[in-house]
């Protein structure tokens, strides 16, 4: 499932802010996140909404960057429809904002850029129900937690999105040398405190 590499350009611009377009940075490195696909070519003005957060107010986010789960996640089966928000331009991280809850955000990363074994067996039904026949659509979040001063993710259960269309599902995993706390990195010093106020 290697993946070319993708890199937001751009950042949201404050509320009120009409953004215009935005460029992917292509790399080499297959780990990277390919969400390439899910942004409009560079010179569309973009479709946005405003949706409102506890954590940063209200964001004009671009139509292609929200995401659907049918079926919720785990422990959220009502909440539906999410925003991926980058946090930062460099950043391997993002926030997944529930769109009908502004105290509703969960941070998201590709696990393959901290765990380089990392796979998902993704059984034909579960792809069915995203809409793909095979695997080479999709990308795999897994959802991250700040215990002390370690990052973890949720290895056993991996968020898998239909690239194209957007509509994911949540995957409950039986490979037992992942867990739901996965050491990913150990924070420090100024990092630590940018994360605390935020994860």
């Amino acid at each position: 499932m290697s993946r070319a590499a993708a890199r937001f350009e751009g950042t949201y611009g404050k509320p009120g802010e009409r953004l215009t377009g935005m460029s992917i940075r292509h790399g080499a490195n297959p780990a990277r996140c390919n969400i390439n696909q899910w942004l409009p070519e560079s010179g569309r003005e973009l479709s946005v909404m405003i949706i409102e957060t506890s954590r940063f107010g209200g964001i004009e986010v671009d139509d292609q960057r929200f995401l659907n789960f049918p079926r919720g996640l785990l422990g959220f089966p009502n909440d539906r429809e999410y925003a991926l928000i980058q946090t930062g331009e460099n950043s391997a991280f993002y926030w997944m904002q529930a769109v009908h809850r502004p105290e509703l955000a969960f941070v998201v990363c590709d696990p393959r850029l901290f765990v380089t074994d990392y796979r998902v067996t993704i059984k034909s039904e579960d792809l069915t129900q995203i809409g793909l026949a095979d695997t080479g659509g999709s990308q795999v979040f897994v959802i991250v937690n700040k215990v002390d001063d370690m990052l973890t993710g949720n290895l056993q259960g991996p968020l898998v999105l239909n690239i194209a269309t957007r509509i994911g599902k949540q995957l409950i995993l039986s490979d037992k040398r992942f867990s739901t706390r996965h050491p990913l990195m150990r924070l420090g010093g100024e990092q630590q405190q940018v994360i605390s106020k935020t994860a």
